[in-house]
């Protein structure tokens, strides 16, 4: 059973106002994210993501994540670093994938297993 169906999003997290920058333009979206719990105090995404393939020019790095509560503008309800930034560059035609169980959240200090601290926002 799901805890929370929400919407993932690509960008980055300014480390001191914690201002989330979302990616847009050339096929960016978010994408539907639903998390289950898996374990004492700790909950999963339930399902591999896919975010649409990059079309025109590519897209920036990101180094967060974050979750909303709608596919477009919305609340944002919490957003963390993502561990490897360097990594996460996308060029045309390649698209973003996340694994099933690869997001994980652990409360009631609520971390990533980045080890990023998450913040959590409310509307």
């Amino acid at each position: 059973m799901s805890v929370l169906s929400a919407f993932l999003a690509l960008g980055s997290l300014n480390p001191t106002t914690f201002a989330f920058t979302e990616l847009s333009g050339s096929g960016y979206a978010r994408q539907p994210i639903s998390f289950v719990a898996s374990g004492a105090g700790e909950v999963t995404n339930d399902a591999a993501l896919l975010f649409p393939a990059i079309t025109g020019a590519s897209w920036s790095r990101y180094n967060a994540l974050a979750v909303f509560d709608a596919l477009t503008a919305g609340n944002r309800l919490m957003a963390w670093n993502v561990r490897q930034p360097e990594l996460n560059s996308l060029i045309p035609g390649r698209r973003q994938s996340i694994a099933r169980g690869n997001i994980r959240l652990s409360f009631p200090v609520v971390q990533a297993n980045s080890g990023s601290p998450v913040i959590m926002s409310g509307p």
